[in-house]
């Protein structure tokens, strides 16, 4: 999870300004359980949070802006990873790989993952298997504040049905 409420807002920041670009973005914030094995498909980072790296790796020419990041405790921990795709059938078939991935991360961890669609520019959050779709940057700030600094266990109870897949 995160420190504190400025890393949410550097995060806020990091992701609208990808959708703005039109950059596709996969980013996974570390809960309680590891992501070790994941972030070791990837490439190690190891590094402060900072809006400028993110915003390079995923520029679409760069190697690793096909893969997830990992961001735990305000830090990059690696790129380019893989992450595990969901099995579900019941899903909006305009779903792309990125949101399949970041849906299938959030089952099997409690992870949270981010999702900038490329296509469209609609940033999204996955949590516990339920994919929370078209944010704008308000509703996006005030899901992460409650998902990462307020109540880490209980995240179903508030989700908007609205925003489900």
């Amino acid at each position: 999870a995160f420190e504190n409420r400025e890393t949410i807002e550097e995060i806020t920041d990091t992701v609208f300004e990808l959708a703005g670009k039109g950059f596709g973005a996969l980013i996974a914030v570390e809960r309680e359980i590891n992501l070790e094995a994941i972030a070791e498909t990837g490439v190690k980072v190891d590094c402060d949070y900072s809006k400028e790296l993110v915003l390079t790796i995923f520029q679409p020419k760069t190697v690793l802006h096909d893969g997830g990041l990992i961001v735990s405790n305000d830090r990059i921990v690696a790129a380019g990873c893989i992450f595990p795709l969901t099995q579900r059938e019941d899903l909006d078939r305009n779903l792309g790989l990125r949101h399949r991935a970041g849906l299938g991360l959030s089952e099997e961890a409690d992870a949270l993952a981010i999702v900038v669609s490329e296509e469209t520019g609609q940033v999204s959050i996955c949590h516990n298997g339920i994919i929370e779709r078209n944010l704008n940057v308000e509703k996006f700030r005030t899901r992460l504040s409650q998902l990462l600094l307020l109540d880490k266990y209980d995240d179903r109870i508030d989700a908007d049905p609205s925003l489900e897949a």
